[in-house]
């Protein structure tokens, strides 16, 4: 081992005579602890990750090596970093927000129209009804033979009506319809009167053949004279001209 140095090292409290070495830590111990203040700096500054609570505490170090060297200056040591865990608070309920209305105006759609239907005004009296018919069978005869000189008969002689030609009987049958009985009587006076115009039956066939005969002459006299029914029908105007003869008491 050689002789003892004398050192002004600003490490060591005083020159002295007895030996003073300088330690690795001893040197790196200040910038450790600059290291560790910045970072904390930064952490703080920046918001970021949890709150550091640096915890300092005096150690006491010796020195290596020598011949029990002296106690170094205190310097505070970061013993260790502990996280300080922050209860969170709880957090108020979030309100629902209302949903936005839109202030546009309603576009109003034309209403539908209703068919008017116009009511006609009560009538102040209503319509009287017509009083059933009731045929009157006999004012129907009284009317048929009304203004024809004859000798009339109510009496079924096997057809709704008979003449006798040339005579002046005339028989209408009690079973003939109330509505048919004027058109029956009118068609017999026709007959009648075709037995006054001619002498014989047999001469009134002939001579009204080219007519349509004498039934269909009878059937145009009655017409003629308001029937309104006939059965064997009237062939037209010649018919009819020789049947207004008949009545008039003239040959066609």
């Amino acid at each position: 081992m050689g002789s003892p140095v004398e050192t002004t090292d600003p490490v060591c409290p005083a020159l002295t005579t007895t030996p003073c070495r300088t330690s690795l830590w001893s040197i790196w111990q200040p910038w450790v602890h600059i290291t560790a203040w910045c970072a904390l700096v930064v952490l703080v500054i920046s918001g970021c990750g949890p709150m550091i609570a640096v915890e300092t505490v005096t150690t006491t170090t010796s020195t290596s090596g020598g011949y029990g060297g002296g106690a170094a200056p205190a310097v505070p040591v970061p013993t260790a970093l502990t996280n300080t865990v922050t209860t969170p608070q709880p957090s108020q309920p979030s309100r629902q927000r209302k949903p936005a209305t839109s202030t546009a105006l309603p576009t109003t759609e034309p209403a539908p129209t209703r068919k008017t239907t116009t009511t006609p005004p009560p009538r102040s009296r209503p319509r009287p009804r017509p009083r059933p018919y009731r045929c009157d069978w006999m004012a129907n005869f009284e009317y048929g033979k009304a203004g024809r000189p004859a000798q009339w008969i109510i009496l079924d002689t096997g057809a709704w009506g008979r003449a006798e030609v040339p005579g002046n009987r005339i028989w209408i049958a009690p079973r003939t319809p109330c509505d048919k009985v004027y058109s029956v009587a009118v068609h017999e006076w026709t007959h009648h009167m075709q037995g006054v115009v001619y002498r014989t039956w047999a001469e009134v066939q002939r001579e009204l053949a080219p007519y349509g005969g004498p039934e269909m002459v009878a059937d145009c006299g009655a017409l003629l004279l308001g029937a309104t029914w006939i059965r064997y029908g009237c062939p037209g105007r010649y018919s009819t001209d020789a049947a207004a003869a008949i009545l008039r008491g003239e040959r066609p």
